[in-house]
């Protein structure tokens, strides 16, 4: 399919329908990518720089192709094409309260 982006900034939420998935599921690529905890030298140690931190994905200002792109950057550096994303761990509700 054709691309959809914009050079300039981010995009509001469900701004490009016709790349929503088969299932229904929206923007899975682009607006920001996505800074980690995880240290870069975890992932390649060839690199091993302790003060830098994985960033995933691809942003608004990305012009590669595919869904996978790791790359990293400083702990203290701030880009406005990186986010991160917020998520908790959800514990079952117990049956029978056991």
């Amino acid at each position: 399919g054709r691309r959809q982006y914009r050079d300039e900034t981010t995009c509001p939420v469900a701004s490009f329908p016709r790349g929503d998935s088969r299932e229904g599921v929206k923007d899975l690529l682009g607006n920001v990518s996505e800074w980690t905890t995880t240290s870069y030298c975890k992932l390649y140690k060839e690199q091993c720089e302790p003060d830098r931190r994985t960033v995933k994905g691809h942003s608004y200002s990305t012009r590669a192709s595919g869904v996978t792109h790791r790359f990293s950057v400083a702990e203290t550096e701030w880009r406005p094409t990186i986010g991160f994303r917020c998520a908790r761990v959800v514990t079952p509700a117990r049956k029978n309260g056991r």
